[in-house]
């Protein structure tokens, strides 16, 4: 269940949920259903932020989604939000805006990557 070369997630840590998994903690599929859809409510949480000027909030939302990105081995999508985060701590909301449309897309194709490589079983957005 190795990702091919040229993906975008890490697979060492999709290695490291399967392990988790051999374990008994979970399986990886309840696992990466579960990032697809709190990740997909969080950007929404993300967007609402924004487009509402809170970015005490924006920050709270672009930190869990860092952390769920690394969770699941999505690099971009980790990496943008650690950018938002910063961007929130200058309270740059300018910056947060355009960096959480290019979130949207990185977690559209996360989820397209999971779904393809049969990781990913709900339908939710």
């Amino acid at each position: 269940m190795h990702p091919p070369p040229a993906t975008q997630l890490d697979a060492q840590a999709l290695e490291r949920l399967q392990e988790m998994e051999a374990e008994g903690y979970f399986t990886v599929r309840e696992f990466v259903d579960l990032f697809a859809t709190e990740s997909a409510d969080r950007l929404q949480q993300l967007v609402g932020a924004v487009e509402a000027g809170d970015i005490e909030a924006a920050h709270r939302q672009a930190h869990s989604l860092k952390s769920a990105g690394l969770e699941v081995g999505a690099r971009a999508m980790a990496s943008l939000a650690e950018q938002i985060e910063r961007l929130a701590r200058e309270q740059n909301l300018a910056g947060c805006a355009e960096l959480t449309a290019r979130l949207q897309d990185a977690y559209a194709s996360t989820r397209a990557e999971l779904s393809r490589l049969g990781l990913l079983t709900s339908t939710d957005s």
